[in-house]
């Protein structure tokens, strides 16, 4: 009898064992389900969905915009219109070199027109103010608004300088003047209404593609 007791109570030590066993294999093969399978397919999900929405809400800007596209363009012309008949405007150029040559020619222009004799017009590319983020001189966004700062040396009297900050300040272009140095003409002492004056100033522009 003793005999017989303890191997049924052995067999049924052994079922226990096996039950834990397949229940550990389980809990095993689940969790590594989990992990391979079920947690990265969620998050291959998670991935497509947001692309999906982003992908949504493009196609529907870009929707907006089809729509919208008349009126867009009739507020962009309205407002070209309005700049072009403003009184004062920036210089627009498509490059920094270009702008630096249409700011020198608008100076000179300007002396000339005032009477004066012009010794000297610098426009250095290396003086220019871009917007942040710019590379280069050259390499600056389309429609980004900059400034380039010019020094104009003349030589006349005090009527044609007044004449010509007059200009600057009221022409059809925004130029501010940042300085100014004026002094007796050293080589014609004895002209003493003759002056040499220096300014320095600075053009806001955009550079257009």
């Amino acid at each position: 009898m003793v005999r017989g007791d303890s191997v049924r109570s052995g067999g049924a030590v052994n079922a226990r064992e096996w039950r834990v066993m397949g229940l550990g294999s389980g809990v095993l093969v689940l969790a590594a389900l989990l992990t391979f399978v079920v947690v990265p397919m969620f998050s291959r999900w998670e991935l497509r969905s947001a692309r999906r929405d982003a992908l949504s809400a493009r196609v529907t800007q870009l929707q907006s915009l089809i729509v919208r596209e008349a009126s867009l363009q009739q507020r962009a012309s309205s407002r070209e219109l309005a700049l072009a008949l403003s009184g004062r405007r920036v210089v627009h150029a498509p490059s920094m070199s270009l702008a630096a040559s249409a700011l020198q020619s608008l100076l000179q222009d300007a002396a000339d027109a005032s009477q004066l004799l012009v010794d000297r017009v610098e426009v250095p590319l290396n003086g220019a103010l871009e917007t942040p983020g710019a590379a280069s001189t050259e390499a600056v966004p389309s429609t980004a608004a900059t400034s380039l700062t010019a020094t104009v040396s003349v030589t006349g009297d005090v009527i044609g300088l007044a004449a010509l900050l007059d200009m600057l300040q009221r022409g059809p272009r925004a130029l501010q003047v940042e300085r100014m140095t004026v002094q007796i003409n050293p080589s014609l002492r004895g002209a003493t209404d003759v002056l040499q004056a220096t300014l320095g100033v600075r053009a806001p522009l955009v550079i257009t593609p």
